[in-house]
């Protein structure tokens, strides 16, 4: 007997940052509206996911300085323990902004940076290891049942942050 999966998969369709486009719906500005198609019904679902901040690197010998000079727009910093620069073994650490724009206005004022003119979009497809299709928990697509329309195409609303890639 084959077991019954508790997540479903979704071909990712695409990713996009802060739909403005007359959307009657609050939305920060740096929300991703992850869109796929269920492979099993073949509905497509739009995911708006919230709680995934814009990053990028800097090297140990700026941190205080930006954490001082930018401390209202930094969400957290996180050491990069596995990860040195092959060229002179200095030591990274993630920053976190609330919105891309801090992002930008940061690597201004420092001499160096990594990542931080990746788009924001494939950061997130980076670190959710997406790269064609997603899953989601069974039992959060049927907790909701709203359907929005964005750019005359119907959506199933999802608000969900455990997208995990896979790939099939």
């Amino acid at each position: 007997m084959r077991k019954k999966r508790s997540n479903l998969i979704f071909d990712l369709i695409q990713i996009e940052k802060c739909f403005r486009d007359g959307v009657d719906l609050f939305i920060p500005h740096r929300t991703l509206f992850v869109i796929g198609r269920d492979l099993e019904n073949k509905i497509k679902y739009i995911f708006f996911i919230n709680d995934f901040y814009p990053r990028f690197y800097v090297l140990k010998e700026d941190l205080d300085y930006i954490k001082k000079r930018f401390s209202d727009r930094i969400k957290k910093v996180k050491d990069q323990n596995f990860m040195t620069l092959e060229l002179n073994k200095r030591k990274l650490f993630s920053v976190y902004t609330y919105t891309t724009e801090d992002v930008k206005e940061i690597r201004k004022e420092i001499p160096e940076s990594y990542e931080g003119d990746i788009k924001f979009t494939t950061v997130f497809k980076v670190e959710r290891g997406i790269k064609s299709h997603f899953e989601v928990s069974k039992n959060i697509v049927n907790l909701v049942s709203r359907l929005h329309t964005i750019k005359n195409i119907k959506y199933n609303n999802l608000s969900y942050k455990e997208i995990i890639g896979v790939e099939i």
